[in-house]
């Protein structure tokens, strides 16, 4: 095992978050059921996230928590529609998505396989 160094420099004056996540290989194929949409598998959950793997047929909605933001990785090359048009995203490529975004459809030609991490809300106080 090596070990990987990330380094980020905050060079403005606002506070900077980052969340890493680390995807070294894909999981085997367990087959998805027809039926079965998000949230997926829940692979760790606390106070500050909710970590998620999600599976979406092509041509289903992936439905995310309208609790907090979110940020979708895909654990392989897949397309989603949006919004914005449709999007194709590379295997590790995140993308923002916010609670009072537009839901998401898979609108590629094989299941959409990603891992999902949604911000919980800070408590207020």
């Amino acid at each position: 095992d090596s070990a990987i160094v990330h380094r980020v420099a905050n060079t403005g004056k606002e506070t900077v978050r980052v969340i890493a996540v680390e995807i070294f290989s894909r999981p085997p194929d367990r087959g998805v059921p027809e039926s079965h949409t998000t949230p997926g598998e829940v692979l760790l959950e606390n106070d500050k996230v909710v970590i998620s793997r999600v599976l979406v047929p092509r041509d289903r909605s992936l439905e995310l928590s309208q609790a907090g933001s979110s940020v979708i990785i895909p654990a392989a090359t897949g397309t989603l529609d949006g919004s914005v048009g449709t999007r194709t995203l590379r295997k590790g490529q995140p993308l923002w998505h916010s609670p009072d975004s537009p839901p998401l459809s898979n609108s590629g030609d094989r299941t959409f396989d990603a891992y999902v991490v949604t911000l919980r809300p800070r408590p207020s106080g």
